[in-house]
């Protein structure tokens, strides 16, 4: 294969369009969707039509602001991720009108954080690749993380705090620390950090910063190392796998780093699975996904529940009129798959899963335009993993096929924290696509069929696990 594909090496993948006719398909299903489910369900408050509206007014100022800020991105892949989110918030609309309500203003808060995000980078002048930004994102995220270790609340009143805030207004910064860790990542194991470092003269001749200069990698690794250890802290089991497998997918990918990843993973994993066995919520899950018929009351009941819902929704659903997911405890957020199996059945969630693959195979198109081993397009080849990943972690802990690690699905179940933190991630994307690669060698473009096979696989196998529960 030619290494040189160009000046656009994501042409043999994907070609742009122009966003007139992209953007109205979204709005067009939209209202298909809302007239039929107010015919089904006549009893549906204002609240279902005024999420609604509130997607709608936030779709088009959306993609208006994404297209004066970036108008030769690529359109398909924002367009389906509005899509998948407005799809979403109907279905919520139909368990818990006001969850959907909420998740409809986070919407809306994702909507402007990105004029926000343009703005600053208009007035900085500033990539959102830079140095500064990526560093000074990471560093702030981590802070508010560690806040949470000693003015964490929890909205219900429970003991595991992850959230700040106050007043009935509360955010997690362990989600939106999910994409600065992305793009900390990318800043090391790209050029980013060499050429941070390298740039000023003072790194190297000046006797005070000489030894930053000559220990910036242990220093980077140190930031990382930092991170683990505020999840392990929080007990944030979940969001602490998936920064292992994020780390891992990203690193293994630099030959350089590959002699220090496997050790240092095994060594986190096992002290990590020591220490969280010691913790009752822990032990708890893992009876709960062994043998959860032992407590069907108690621990097991949420995953019974989950599994009957499977079943009602058979392989077409129930229908908006009869389904009645409610009684799987957290059906909003944690087990919102199995909302959208009862409802839609098997058939909606292929259409879900076939929406998020193809959101995450844009976000590796943009990898490969980018060029994985730069700093956007690392950035990139990280949150297709992100999504990728978090999707197959919250599906298979629904199928009982892993541990339940109490994530919402991307751009899909109910977390305000974790839909802004999924729209700050499309910023992102459109602003790599505008960094293109003059040459992307060809073990490049493997990778990339390597990582969209990998992912398809493991939605092909959640389908799968998915049918055989209603055929046993």
């Amino acid at each position: 294969m030619n290494p040189d594909l160009g000046s656009d090496p994501a042409r043999p993948f994907l070609h742009r369009r122009g966003p007139p006719m992209t953007a109205a398909v979204p709005l067009f299903l939209m209202a298909v969707l809302a007239w039929k489910l107010a015919r089904l369900r006549p009893d549906l408050d204002t609240i279902f039509y005024g999420v609604t509206l509130v997607w709608g007014l936030g779709y088009g100022v959306y993609m208006l602001l994404a297209y004066r800020a970036f108008p030769e991105t690529l359109w398909a892949g924002t367009a389906l991720a509005t899509l998948l989110t407005g799809w979403s918030l109907h279905t919520l609309a139909l368990i818990h009108p006001g969850y959907a309500l909420h998740q409809a203003l986070a919407f809306l808060l994702g909507v402007l954080g990105l004029y926000g995000l343009v703005l600053v980078r208009k007035t900085w002048k500033r990539s959102f690749f830079s140095t500064p930004v990526l560093l000074g994102g990471y560093l702030l995220t981590s802070g508010l993380m560690a806040l949470t270790l000693a003015i964490g609340v929890h909205p219900g009143g429970q003991q595991v705090r992850l959230w700040l805030g106050c007043c009935g207004v509360y955010f997690q910064p362990a989600a939106w620390h999910k994409v600065t860790t992305l793009g900390y990542l990318a800043w090391g194991l790209g050029s980013g950090l060499d050429g941070a470092f390298g740039q000023h003269a003072r790194w190297t001749k000046n006797e005070r910063w000489r030894w930053v200069y000559r220990h910036r990698h242990r220093l980077w690794w140190a930031g990382l190392a930092l991170t683990g250890v505020l999840l392990f802290l929080q007990g944030d089991l979940g969001n602490l796998a998936l920064f292992l497998l994020m780390t891992a997918t990203m690193t293994a990918r630099y030959a350089e780093y590959r002699k220090h990843l496997l050790p240092g993973l095994g060594l986190l994993l096992v002290l990590g699975g020591a220490w969280a066995w010691r913790l009752p919520r822990v032990q708890t899950r893992l009876l709960a996904w062994l043998a959860p018929q032992t407590d069907p009351w108690g621990a097991g009941y949420q995953i019974l529940q989950a599994t009957k819902a499977l079943r009602r929704g058979a392989w077409t659903g129930t229908g908006p009129a009869l389904a009645h997911p409610q009684r799987v405890p957290l059906v909003h957020s944690d087990m919102f798959y199995a909302a959208v199996a009862e409802i839609w059945g098997w058939m909606g969630a292929a259409v879900l899963l076939g929406g998020l693959l193809l959101v995450v195979y844009w976000a590796f198109v943009v990898a490969l335009r980018a060029g994985p081993s730069t700093v956007a397009g690392g950035t990139a080849w990280g949150l297709a993993w992100w999504w990728g990943l978090q999707t197959a972690l919250v599906v298979g802990g629904t199928l009982r096929l892993l541990p339940f690690t109490g994530m919402p699905i991307p751009f899909a179940a109910y977390g305000g924290s974790e839909l802004t933190a999924a729209y700050l991630g499309l910023t992102l994307l459109m602003e790599a696509w505008h960094h293109p690669a003059n040459q992307v060698p060809a073990n490049e473009v493997r990778a990339l069929r390597w990582a969209v096979q990998i992912v398809t696989v493991l939605f092909a196998l959640l389908l799968t696990v998915h049918g055989l529960w209603l055929l046993w």
